[in-house]
Formats: structure tokens, C-alpha cells, sequence
């Protein structure tokens, strides 16, 4: 709301009205309600139950599917273990047959020199 004023002493009284009227305006409060029948709330009331239990069911088969989820976690982490110790025991076997050999060819060269 805009109240204009004068600042004239011969507008003194309309002055003092507006002012009164601006201050008696500004206490009012508007509350907004929907205007609804009892069917068209019910519906209302209805839906948006629906949509809560929309997200409860959501809500439930994200937790199985990560439940799921975890339990394939776990599954290829036990694969990786697996997997892993192979690949360990290769690396191992490599390096047995890698000193076998290096011991091999230091044994040739000390007998080629032991003939010379």
C-alpha cells in the first residue's frame, strides 16, 4: 500500500486520516485457503499418500538393490583374491625358473673357464 501525504498545514487533518487508514491497512492479514469440496480433498489427501507410498516402494528396492549390489561387491572382491594369488604364484614360479636359469648359465661359464 502507497499513502500519500502533504506536508501543508491545511491538509493537516486528511494527513492524519491517511496515516490512521495506512496503520489500520497494514495490521490486516490475509490467510490463502484452497477452496475445496470434501471429495476434491479426499482426493487430494489420497494422492499424495499415493506418492509417499511411491517412494516407500522406491525407497525399498534401492535398498535390495544394494543389497544385491554389496553381495556382487563382495563376490568379485573374492574373484580379484583369487585371481590375484595366481598371479602371485606365476610371479613366483617366473622368478624360481629365473634364478634356476641364472644359476645355470653361471655354472656353464665357470666350467667354459675351468676347460680353458
Amino acid at each position: 500500500m502507497l499513502a500519500t501525504i502533504s506536508p501543508a498545514y491545511e491538509n493537516y487533518e486528511e494527513t492524519i486520516s491517511t496515516l490512521r487508514y495506512a496503520d489500520q491497512a497494514k495490521k490486516i492479514v490475509n490467510h490463502a485457503v484452497i477452496n475445496e469440496d470434501e471429495p476434491g480433498n479426499i482426493i487430494r489427501e489420497l494422492r499424495n499418500e499415493i506418492d509417499l507410498l511411491r517412494k516407500e516402494l522406491a525407497d525399498a528396492k534401492a535398498e535390495k538393490s544394494a543389497e544385491k549390489l554389496n553381495a556382487e561387491i563382495k563376490e568379485n572382491e573374492k574373484l580379484m583374491q583369487t585371481i590375484t594369488k595366481n598371479w602371485q604364484e606365476r610371479i613366483a614360479e617366473t622368478d624360481k625358473i629365473s634364478k634356476v636359469k641364472k644359476q645355470k648359465k653361471i655354472f656353464i661359464q665357470k666350467k667354459s673357464f675351468l676347460c680353458f
